[in-house]
């Protein structure tokens, strides 16, 4: 990401150069309206989307200048609105009166899962399921390509040095971790486990996932490497972002370094509904 997008222009007083500094994401979550459109068959045809961005909140605190952004995604033929994208930035090191304060009043789509109660007390009991997944050596340059992140701390072990780490390798996406929850909570589904999960389905071809929403806060960074395990918690108690028209499922999560037990993202939540196909059979 460069840091000269994460600031518009607009926000910064003249002669103001953040192109140095550096850029750590801090927050993202993602609602989903409707199922994502797939290509009917990869080799004859594609799917276009159009990618709205724009700036909510630009704050400038002592430690450096937190910038939020909203991304709404729509389909290029329909216009329907496919999902929404929130995220935070903190450019590190940037003078407060260097930056213009803004606020669009746009409001929050989740609701912030609060570390200081609900997300501590939940590493005092059990996960429902945890899984760890061992990076290799590529995660991070095959995330590049596929993301379009042509950030260099992903290729090279600059920020590893920055950062104290006596690993000396590069550093992984943020959104490449959060990623991993979603294959955890798919895994959870066809687990043992989660047969509690199903509504009623004995199997997986019975019934789709229809994720509604995944967001957390990144904690600490995350080298390729490294050994990531995604624990997660039935939640009960917050409220689904919205209506739905099956059988809608609440979970807490973090992710953690296996080998150190660091965590690496917290104040995780997510939503997903399991909808019964249809059967078949007359």
């Amino acid at each position: 990401m460069s840091e000269t997008k994460v600031i518009p222009s607009q926000f910064l007083r003249s002669d103001t150069d953040i192109s140095k500094l550096p850029v750590i994401h801090t927050w993202q979550s993602i609602v989903w309206h409707r199922p994502l459109i797939t290509p009917k068959s990869l080799s004859t045809s594609s799917v276009r989307y159009r990618i709205q961005q724009q700036t909510t909140t630009v704050q400038p605190k002592p430690i450096g200048t937190f910038v939020t952004s909203q991304s709404k995604v729509t389909a290029h033929n329909s216009g329907q609105l496919m999902c929404t994208m929130q995220s935070t930035a903190l450019v590190l090191g940037i003078d407060p009166d260097a930056v213009i304060s803004f606020d669009a009043g746009i409001p929050r789509l989740t609701q912030r899962v609060k570390s200081s109660s609900k997300a501590h007390r939940l590493q005092e009991k059990l996960p429902s399921f945890q899984w760890t997944y061992k990076t290799s050596q590529s995660q991070a340059l095959l995330y590049r390509i596929a993301s379009g992140d042509s950030n260099h701390i992903h290729v090279d072990t600059s920020a590893s040095e920055m950062l104290g780490n006596d690993k000396k390798a590069p550093l992984l996406h943020g959104l490449f971790t959060l990623a991993l929850v979603y294959r955890a909570i798919v895994k959870l589904f066809d687990s043992p486990a989660g047969s509690i999960f199903m509504n009623g389905c004995d199997k997986e071809s019975e019934y789709d996932l229809f994720f509604r929403k995944l967001e957390g806060s990144f904690k600490k960074p995350a080298f390729v490497g490294d050994s990531l395990c995604v624990k997660i918690w039935v939640d009960d108690e917050m409220p689904a972002i919205s209506k739905t028209n099956g059988d809608t499922k609440k979970f807490l999560f973090i992710v953690t370094n296996h080998n150190t037990g660091a965590i690496l993202i917290d104040n995780g939540a997510a939503e997903v509904e399991v909808i019964k196909k249809l059967s078949s059979k007359l």
